[in-house]
């Protein structure tokens, strides 16, 4: 019996040696891309994706109004990944226009542990603009060092 106990933990152990080796050696992910989409106020609905562009947003067409946006960061790693006191995500929106009422700068940090066998992770915020433009950071530290990083600068604006 003491035997069968024996061999069941050195079993167990041994299946997570490779784990544990895996979460220590992996390197942190990095910052594919961002998506980034209008919300529109009257139906909830997302626009197609503005992020590629360089030209003015027009946060008000045919399918209504929107003063937030929907920013996704992607991530992308070797599938599986495992991280053990992971690398964190941050996520930084600052308006282009400050002003008293105006919209608040966002900040977010997102802990990775894990990235699954489609080697991507997304982490999503929620812009205020208020017609007007802001701009994005986004930033993987590990170690207190930046592994990757990105920037964006939005022009929005809702027209006449």
């Amino acid at each position: 019996m003491a035997l069968r106990k024996l061999f069941t933990s050195f079993a167990f152990c041994t299946a997570l040696m490779p784990l544990t080796v895996l979460a220590q050696t992996a390197k942190a992910p990095d910052i594919d891309r961002i998506q980034a989409f209008l919300i529109y106020e009257d139906t909830g609905k997302l626009s197609k994706d503005v992020s590629g562009g360089t030209e003015q947003i027009i946060a008000n067409d045919e399918n209504g109004t929107s003063i937030q946006m929907l920013v996704n960061v992607v991530l992308k790693s070797k599938p599986d990944q495992l991280y053990e006191n992971g690398p964190v995500l941050h996520i930084k929106a600052t308006p282009a226009l400050t002003s008293e009422g105006g919209p608040e700068p966002v900040a977010a940090q997102f802990h990775i542990s894990y990235i699954a066998s489609g080697g991507e992770l997304v982490r999503s915020v929620v812009v205020d603009h208020g017609c007007n433009g802001f701009d994005l950071e986004a930033w993987v530290e590990e170690g207190g060092k930046r592994t990757s990083e990105i920037k964006k600068s939005f022009s929005v604006t809702c027209g006449d």
